[in-house]
């Protein structure tokens, strides 16, 4: 998974394309299938597809990880909001309250790029790291469903592009990325985790 670089337009660190290795050391922080338990709901914990915390240069990054192929990122907003409880109203405004989004949001945003990133947030305030970051890891040839995850990123002023990790400039902390990291079907092996955060 290579991933570079890029801050907002609006972001007062300059744009680099400079790459860090990730260090890669045995540690028992990279779990499977990580629940983050959400507000509003006995059921309302979100399931990352893997939650790592990993250090890079002399940071410590929380990360959410979410594996897609050709399914779709769960419902729309618009969707899930339909004859919502009161308990999922409370955990989409807790969830739009952590990551800075102002409601309402538009139908079409994908619910689940929201509590993904908002696990990173939960996770890396837990843990007391530097910074967050959700990456889409995409092994879909044709990127299926980027257009959803772009949509999902312009809500922070990001324009996003495929294997960029981008830093949103914001009252965020600790500081936070969104990044989508292109994948293949035939790897056997972990590849070098490359990114500048």
């Amino acid at each position: 998974m290579l991933l570079r670089h890029r801050t907002t337009p609006s972001a007062t660190t300059r744009t680099s394309n400079v790459r860090h290795h990730i260090t890669r050391r045995p540690s028992p922080w990279g779990y499977p299938e990580h629940k983050v338990p959400l507000p509003g709901s006995r059921r309302g914990e979100s399931q990352n597809d893997l939650f790592a915390l990993v250090r890079a240069g002399e940071q410590t990054v929380a990360i959410t990880i979410e594996g897609k192929v050709d399914e779709p990122f769960d419902q729309p907003l618009g969707r899930w909001l339909k004859e919502a409880s009161a308990g999922k109203r409370e955990r989409l405004n807790f969830m739009c309250d952590l990551l800075g989004l102002k409601l309402p949001l538009s139908d079409d945003i994908r619910y689940q790029l929201i509590h993904r990133t908002a696990s990173a947030v939960i996770e890396a305030k837990r843990f007391k790291t530097d910074a967050a970051a959700m990456v889409v890891h995409s092994f879909s040839p044709t990127r299926r469903w980027f257009e959803d995850y772009a949509a999902f990123a312009a809500l922070f002023g990001l324009e996003a592009e495929p294997d960029q990790l981008h830093s949103i400039e914001a009252a965020h902390t600790p500081r936070l990325y969104l990044g989508w990291a292109s994948g293949q079907f035939h790897q056997s092996s972990p590849l070098p985790v490359q990114s500048a955060f």
